[in-house]
């Protein structure tokens, strides 16, 4: 394939040594990019070796999915309704029995009950509605991921269930925020409360110790690894302000 410039010169292209090859004993150039045009006129994309795709750019405009609204308003929900009932049980213990006692077991028996409520709402909307993928490709690092996730799900079911069979089985009062009561269907057991409300404090202290974990976890995503982790759980009215420049730049995976 030739391409001539002029009377006594011309390009060739040798398709064997995958070169332009040039023939001229005097070379006439006027213009490159008279030069240019030609060789872009006989060597068409997809001519073979003329053709030479551009690479793939990077942008910042690069996008990541995120955690609908309603998703997201359960992930906070819960994180609050948790440590208000972690927080309950915990001043509960230190409280002289009496009313404020009461109440407090009340107000702790309450939340723990919506913690179930809610976890259960929530998984029954994510098998509608899927998680996005993970930011991580480091096999360890979405073991653990999952790890966590499948822990916090089944502690916050859990641990409710333990509370109420434990109070049930111990003869006392439950009711939702002292408006719904809720009779136990349980005969009185006092060993097996005992030990089972064991089991629920002490489950109780690791679910916290796993959830403050999972929270670290996501810090360090966006200071560290400056992903999208955390901003993609975040309303878009806090998106702006918490974003930094690589922050949402980050792959689906």
């Amino acid at each position: 394939m030739d391409v001539r410039n002029g009377r006594d010169q011309f390009f060739r292209f040798d398709n064997d040594r995958g070169k332009i090859v040039i023939d001229s004993v005097t070379l006439k150039i006027k213009s490159e990019d008279a030069i240019l045009a030609r060789l872009r006129d006989n060597f068409p994309p997809g001519d073979s070796g003329a053709t030479h795709p551009e690479p793939e750019r990077a942008t910042m405009a690069q996008t990541t999915d995120r955690y609908d609204p309603v998703s997201q308003a359960f992930h906070w929900v819960m994180a609050i309704v948790v440590v208000l009932a972690y927080g309950f049980g915990l001043v509960r213990e230190d409280m002289p029995k009496g009313d404020f006692r009461n109440g407090l077991l009340t107000l702790h028996m309450s939340a723990g009950l919506l913690v179930f409520g809610l976890t259960m709402l929530r998984l029954t909307w994510r098998a509608g509605h899927p998680a996005p993928a993970m930011l991580v490709e480091a096999p360890l690092m979405m073991l653990a991921a999952k790890a966590a996730h499948i822990a916090l799900y089944a502690a916050m079911i859990a641990i409710p269930l333990a509370g109420l069979v434990s109070a049930w089985t111990n003869g006392k009062i439950v009711s939702f925020f002292w408006v719904a009561p809720l009779p136990s269907p349980i005969a009185l057991d006092k060993p097996f409360s005992e030990a089972l409300e064991e089991i629920h404090s002490v489950a109780a202290h690791v679910l916290m110790v796993v959830a403050g974990l999972h929270a670290l976890a996501a810090i360090a995503h966006h200071m560290i690894l400056k992903d999208a982790t955390l901003l993609r759980m975040l309303p878009a009215s806090l998106r702006g302000p918490l974003a930094s420049p690589s922050a949402d730049t980050g792959r689906n995976r």
